[in-house]
């Protein structure tokens, strides 16, 4: 009975305290705005060789494996799609050998 009592009146005392800010707080727009221009969120660009990260294909790599590298070719004849699904299939060949190795 005393726990109930207990976890009650925590609970409604939780709800009925309130904190204060001991610093101002005023309301004020951003005064910075960033611009994304030739440049899709979904990429990245290596400087060095020019090829082009995609993590959709390299998504589909990893969590298909080598179907997912044949789904990749299938549908696109974009190198460096191909090439991201070949690194996430390298990443899912990567992740099952260190886990059957702590495994066993």
């Amino acid at each position: 009975m005393k726990k109930i009592l207990f976890i009650l009146f925590a609970f409604c005392f939780s709800f009925l305290n309130t904190a204060y800010a001991s610093f101002p707080v005023t309301n004020s727009s951003p005064q910075s705005e960033v611009t994304v221009d030739d440049m899709n969120a979904s990429t990245l660009t290596s400087a060095a060789s020019g090829t082009i990260f995609k993590f959709g294909p390299f998504i589909v790599g990893l969590l298909f494996g080598l179907i997912g590298v044949g789904l990749v070719y299938i549908f696109t004849d974009d190198k460096d799609s191909r090439r991201s699904a070949w690194y996430g299939l390298g990443t899912w060949l990567i992740l099952f050998l260190v886990l059957v190795s702590a495994a066993g």
